[in-house]
């Protein structure tokens, strides 16, 4: 296609049951495929949009169905395949599911919203049948090891298959060696296999309902199915008696996650856990130097692959890519055998250089960089073609203990933790985005779009009390009982109003800073206090005594601001929220959208600015991409957009008056306080090595933070 953007469009007349009246067309618009894109609906002569209001999955099958698909597989918020044209006929669109039309749902009156079009709903169907059916697939079967332990993850027991219509059998032990064994903990999503240590009873290995035997494996296989397995002809014939059992446990080298990070309750609190919201665990073998790594993943053990050269984090090529290799990285991080392998930047495109391409392992590999691969950062790749993976990860019962209550749809809510037999709320106190995180992931909703500290909108109809607070999550958990908190009866919160919630979403943004363009323009300039009047009200000089007769001492810089996520970044208020600064005729959306730091060689912050977001929108878009938000409109940073902060702008730099020469590292951090959601927070910092003559500014090595 050459980049360019095809549009498809699907027309379909629907006819009432009983009824002669023909519903209003209803299409899907600016999609790369027939069954996603813009829904557009046909209302007197004209087509229009949606407004994305309380949409909901529900909504979503009446437009999939009234297509002629079979259901709706999920929708999309912020103008995903851009803004429509002319009217937004439908608003607030509340469905049950089951209607025939998107008309026939709960909206407001045809034409009243309070929407733009950057709010156009967007929605993707289940593909509809092809017309010649695919080869029959191999017969797969469901693993699970049975104990009477019920600490999750369970690691050791009995092997047992499910049939289907939950009919669990034991393997016979017969040919049963270390490869099969390996396979079916790599299913079950631990990298590595060992003898059981505990002797089973020839009751716990259920002899009569063994029904399969002769499993030859190799060793690499992702599933046991993927094994030549051949049916037992009758029990009797087990020549061993017995059934198979397992032990399974992770990787002992490597990055790796921790299955339980905290026990229930305990937990030092950590008062830097938003620098490294979602770094992976260090692993306690010594100094080891981490080669690999799963970034902007949802969920524990998905993500972008990356990996570590030269001192730099890289991606990885998809020439080559399959579920071989990400077994490999899969089992490296301490997890299972890949499930899914992601292609063409799936989780958002990376940044640095793309590392390896042409990747071809045999499976038994210790680490990706052991695979036969091209040279280093030698393809034509872009980012663009970024793979990931979703790995096999140990089950939990991740549910039981957390729910969400009250929100408008399934995926926002009230907060409520299970302790002992009641259920209780979170103190949102202390309530942030990590915590937020960590609650999306465990329910399976996805990314954490808001951390809601108060939820007095979603209704006074309260169930019990506030039992847990002083929750302080790192991001790595797998579940909120892991982070530290506090749990007491009638927890003492700032005020009743103050119960935490969530909002998730299966797609944000991610934002990254543009190193090269930060060190291309760094200069000094002397400025007249008179002419710095607009800067002073917004608080972007410093206290120090003005230099030279009524001068100030200006580090100005450039910074271009990269959405490489899923969704527009949008400011955290809405625009009715926006503050308006008379001295520089423009809104304030966000209080702080970055800021800007001078530290010495010691740690100690010497100097300091911010950037008010003023202004987001798309000042250049990347090739096969239409610029959507602008400052007189709606702000915001489109997907595979950026924004550029020139280095002329007010605001645009760190006051050194009075700041003595010397050797000093310059940080830049967007979204500080993650107000705005994201699918990766690590990315938003960058630091530069400095030395300011007094005179002059002489840039060094400018890098990502994580890049250390």
């Amino acid at each position: 296609m050459s980049g360019k953007h095809v549009t498809f469009i699907l027309v379909v007349f629907l006819w009432h049951y009983g009824s002669s009246q023909v519903h209003p067309q209803v299409r899907l618009a600016g999609g790369w495929e027939p069954h996603s894109g813009r829904v557009e609906v046909f209302y007197n002569g004209n087509y229009g949009t949606v407004c994305d209001d309380n949409w909901s999955i529900e909504a979503t099958h009446v437009v999939c169905k009234e297509l002629g698909f079979r259901k709706g597989e999920t929708f999309h918020y912020d103008g995903r395949y851009g803004p429509g044209g002319g009217e937004i006929l439908l608003d607030n669109t509340h469905c049950n599911g089951d209607e025939l039309s998107i008309f026939d749902c709960e909206h407001n009156p045809i034409g009243r919203h309070d929407c733009s079009h950057a709010e156009d709903i967007a929605v993707t169907c289940v593909p509809l049948p092809i017309t010649e059916p695919p080869p029959p697939p191999k017969e797969r079967f469901e693993l699970r090891l049975r104990s009477k332990n019920d600490v999750e993850p369970i690691n050791e027991g009995i092997l047992e298959m499910n049939l289907g219509n939950n009919k669990w059998r034991t393997i016979c032990a017969d040919d049963w060696n270390l490869d099969a064994a390996k396979v079916a903990c790599g299913e079950l999503g631990f990298s590595k296999a060992y003898k059981p240590t505990k002797k089973y009873s020839n009751k716990d290995y259920r002899r009569k309902s063994m029904i399969r035997t002769g499993i030859q494996c190799i060793g690499t296989e992702n599933l046991l199915s993927d094994c030549e397995i051949e049916e037992l002809e009758h029990r009797k014939y087990c020549k061993s008696r017995r059934a198979v059992a397992l032990k399974c446990e992770t990787a002992e080298y490597g990055h790796k996650y921790s299955n339980r990070p905290n026990p229930v309750g305990t937990g030092k609190k950590n008062n830097d856990k938003k620098k490294n919201a979602t770094q992976e665990v260090q692993s306690t073998q010594g100094n080891y130097e981490p080669e690999v790594r799963l970034k902007a993943g949802a969920y524990i053990g998905e993500g972008r692959v990356e990996v570590y050269h030269a001192g730099k984090w890289g991606t990885v090529c998809k020439t080559g890519w399959d579920l071989g290799s990400a077994s490999v990285v899969c089992r490296q991080l301490g997890f299972g055998s890949a499930k899914e392998v992601i292609f063409d930047a799936g989780f958002g495109q990376g940044i640095g250089p793309v590392w390896l391409w042409d990747m071809y392992c045999k499976g038994n590999e210790k680490s990706i960089l052991d695979c036969y691969h091209g040279i280093w950062n030698g393809s034509s790749c872009t980012h663009y073609d970024d793979v990931g993976v979703r790995c096999n990860v140990p089950k939990h019962d991740l549910k039981k203990n957390v729910r969400i209550v009250n929100g408008r749809w399934g995926s926002e809510g009230r907060v409520e933790v299970m302790v002992g037999n009641s259920w209780g709320y979170v103190c949102g106190d202390t309530w942030d985005m990590v915590d937020a995180l960590v609650v999306c992931r465990q329910l399976g909703l996805g990314y954490a779009r808001q951390a809601l500290p108060t939820t007095y909108y979603y209704g006074s109809r309260l169930r019990g009390a506030m039992i847990m607070g002083d929750v302080h999550c790192t991001g790595k958990e797998w579940s909120l009982m892991d982070c530290p908190h506090t749990i007491r009866a009638n927890f003492t919160c700032s005020s009743p109003t103050m119960r935490a919630g969530v909002i998730c979403d299966v797609a944000l943004p991610d934002v990254v800073l543009d190193v090269h363009r930060l060190r291309e323009y760094l200069y000094l300039q002397d400025m007249p206090r008179h002419l710095l009047k607009c800067a002073a009200e917004e608080g972007c000089l410093s206290s120090v005594p003005d230099k030279y007769g009524g001068s100030r001492r200006l580090l100005r810089f450039s910074t271009v601001i990269l959405n490489r996520g899923l969704a527009a970044f949008k400011p955290f208020l809405q625009r009715n929220d926006w503050v308006w600064h008379a001295c520089h005729l423009h809104y304030h959306s966000m209080e702080v959208f970055s800021t800007y730091d001078l530290i010495s060689r010691d740690g100690e912050k010497v100097a300091e600015g911010h950037k008010a977001s003023f202004c987001l929108e798309d000042t250049e878009c990347d090739p096969g991409h239409t610029k959507r938000f602008t400052c007189t409109t709606e702000q915001g940073i489109s997907v595979n957009c950026k924004d550029n902060y020139k280095h002329s702008i007010d605001c645009q730099w760190i006051d050194l008056t009075g700041v003595e020469s010397g050797n000093y590292i310059l940080k830049i951090h967007v979204n500080p306080d993650k107000f705005v959601g994201e699918t990766d927070y690590d990315n938003n910092e960058i630091q530069c090595e400095l030395y300011y003559s007094g005179y002059s500014v002489s840039p060094g090595r400018c890098h990502y933070s994580y890049d250390l």
